[in-house]
């Protein structure tokens, strides 16, 4: 009786000893494991005219060798840029019409860009690389890519980072310009607070104040 008493008690210490230390690993590192990682690019506005913001651009690469993958990205004079797709063998106005049915309600693809002279950086925040982990612990990772302006309707992104893997690699995509009437807003309320509380304070908590800071995101989105 008394052994099993000992054993019993051995039992519950290994396990409270080994809660501590689980609690105590997730206080240390709850940031690294849980937290999305923020991106490395400050949000400012974009006042300058080397790119067009009044539509959208658009990069299409072969999937496979057998089907054309169409991606797409935005830029909002504020400073947002908001990436979508992939859309997979989709026309023209399939591709527009998704983008213009397009709610911005999560982090994923959202992110800033800066353009410098001639160059433009571009700061988004991805998926995790492994799909297993991402399940565990949907956490957002930053993804930065560099490119040259061509003129103010191509852009050709040269390099990128992806900070969750460390890894940096040179790429080729030429993305090209289309002006675009229906841009999806880029100050939606629900999201924006939680993605850059540097901008909270210029948006109403009621949702009345939300569309009507969104009404004005669009307007100056597209100019």
């Amino acid at each position: 009786m008394q052994k099993a008493i000992l054993i019993t008690v051995s039992i519950l210490i290994f396990l409270l000893t080994i809660g501590f230390f689980t609690c105590f690993l997730i206080v240390m590192f709850y940031d690294k494991i849980f937290l999305d990682e923020d991106l490395t690019l400050p949000l400012q506005d974009y006042t300058g005219t080397a790119l067009r913001t009044d539509g959208y651009y658009s990069y299409s690469s072969d999937y496979k060798d057998t089907l054309v993958v169409t991606y797409v990205l935005l830029l909002h004079r504020n400073g947002i840029s908001m990436s979508l797709g992939g859309y997979i063998s989709a026309t023209t106005d399939e591709v527009e019409k998704r983008i213009a049915d397009y709610h911005n309600q999560s982090k994923f693809g959202n992110g800033v860009f800066i353009v410098n002279g001639d160059t433009v950086q571009q700061e988004e925040w991805i998926y995790s690389v492994n799909f297993a982990s991402f399940i565990a612990n949907p956490r957002a990772y930053p993804l930065l890519k560099w490119g040259i302006i061509e003129n103010d309707t191509t852009i050709h992104f040269i390099k990128q980072y992806r900070s969750e893997i460390d890894e940096t690699r040179y790429i080729n995509e030429t993305w090209r310009f289309k002006q675009f009437d229906d841009k999806p807003d880029s100050t939606n309320c629900r999201s924006l607070n939680l993605q850059f509380p540097q901008l909270k304070k210029d948006l109403l908590d009621e949702e009345e104040g939300c569309e009507t800071q969104g009404s004005q995101g669009v307007s100056q989105g597209t100019q």
